[in-house]
């Protein structure tokens, strides 16, 4: 049987610490999870309103995106985020094997990529544009983009808005080797206006139900194929987000095959883990 692989959640909420790790792994019937930190230390797991049930087609995430830049602004929780790399990699010597690591660069940490990765063997990086302000054209992302580039690991981008996803899908397009994920399926229209071949290393995260419906992934789907699809739960944002998501992947009309590729094979070879 194929791995079921959480590939995007935060170490807080269902994940915070080792036990509750094991409990929500077994709960989801998955087997591993790609964790990042969140909000430092917290045990709350959110409950969202579903919007997307609505009008499945909508842009979700723009709105939700506003909500979180004030909000993460506000409580300068970009901060504490050096911290919790330090926690996630104690998670990933806790359970190894079932727990990896997603690093979250920050202008604060960017110098230490290196020495940091040399220690903890990260699979992967991560950037947030509602949680630091930067564009996709700064000195900044190139250096982040560029570095995982080089150590051929994936790159997840949260993005904040259409203006910053089409900068973004320039840069793709002059680094084509780059593996790029995208959070949230975000903007999934402006990648399926442009021509595949440019997005050969790009993959689309599914986190989560809440933000993501069946109608969106599909559309995407058409377009790209399962290969370019991973499941992400995106805890704590979202009560039995994991479990929910993986039950809109298997009824969604694909096949088992590729079912289990979304589910976790994919994940497999881009982390290679």
């Amino acid at each position: 049987m194929s791995s079921i692989i959480d590939a995007h959640a935060h170490s807080c909420g269902e994940y915070l610490s080792k036990e509750r790790i094991e409990e929500k792994i077994k709960h989801a019937g998955s087997d591993k999870v790609i964790l990042t930190p969140a909000q430092y230390g917290s045990k709350t797991t959110y409950k969202l309103k579903n919007l997307t049930l609505k009008d499945p087609f909508a842009d979700v995430v723009s709105k939700n995106n506003k909500t979180n830049r004030i909000m993460m602004k506000l409580l300068g929780t970009i901060k504490t985020i050096p911290k919790g790399n330090e926690y996630v990699y104690s998670l990933t010597k806790e359970l190894p094997g079932k727990v990896f690591q997603s690093y979250w660069v920050t202008k604060k940490n960017i110098d230490k990529l290196d020495e940091d990765f040399d220690r903890m063997k990260f699979v992967g990086v991560k950037l947030h544009q509602c949680w630091e302000d930067f564009s996709f054209e700064d000195d900044y992302f190139i250096k982040a983009a560029t570095w995982a580039e080089k150590h051929n690991l994936p790159l997840f981008i949260h993005a904040y808005c259409k203006e910053e996803i089409i900068k973004l899908i320039s840069y793709i397009k002059e680094h084509p080797d780059l593996k790029i994920i995208i959070g949230h399926l975000y903007c999934v229209e402006e990648f399926i206006n442009n021509d595949t071949e440019a997005f050969k290393n790009t993959y689309f995260d599914l986190s989560n139900c809440y933000f993501v419906s069946k109608e969106r992934f599909l559309l995407g789907y058409e377009k790209f194929g399962a290969g370019h699809f991973l499941l992400g739960s995106d805890t704590p944002y979202g009560l039995e987000a994991l479990e929910n998501t993986i039950s809109m992947i298997k009824n969604s009309g694909i096949s088992d095959e590729e079912v289990a590729m979304i589910l976790g094979k994919n994940a497999e070879r881009l982390f290679q883990i």
